[in-house]
């Protein structure tokens, strides 16, 4: 009876040991940024962050999509407004959420963890850790066909 006590206790350890050490994802790509409108003229913060990699980078997120039922579409980074201030600096972050643009697009090269999908709303979402971010262009408006939709 200790001895299979023991035995559970190091088998939990372990596997919660190898959850944490789960590999950085390096990745390249644009990432949509949507935010909340106040006004016609004027946005109110950051609603979503959303990722979608390039064709290089692709295949690393169609490999963890194989074992679900969905094709993989984006990765949706919390909390949004955090995400653009790594991504643009504080101040440009803080100009461009109470601006006059509803959507932007910056091509970054990302380095996430924690690859996990969810359903909301009926549908698949990706989420994940967002290590580290580098902005490769400047900004740019996103037209509504660009950016993905879903909750």
């Amino acid at each position: 009876m200790k001895a299979s006590l023991i035995l559970m206790i190091i088998l939990g350890c372990a596997s919660s040991s190898a959850e944490t050490l789960q590999p950085i994802i390096n990745a390249t790509g644009t990432i949509y940024f949507e935010f909340d409108m106040a006004s016609e003229a004027r946005a109110d913060g950051v609603n979503f962050a959303k990722f979608i990699p390039d064709a290089e980078s692709r295949s690393v997120f169609d490999a963890v999509a194989d074992a679900y039922a969905t094709p993989f579409r984006y990765v949706s980074f919390e909390p949004a407004d955090r995400v653009l201030e790594k991504t643009l600096g504080k101040s440009e972050a803080e100009h461009i959420s109470h601006g006059s643009q509803n959507q932007i697009a910056i091509r970054v090269r990302v380095q996430l963890k924690n690859l996990r999908p969810e359903i909301e709303c009926d549908s698949r979402v990706d989420y994940a850790d967002l290590v580290s971010v580098n902005s490769l262009e400047h900004f740019q408006i996103a037209t509504n066909g660009s950016v993905p939709d879903g909750c």
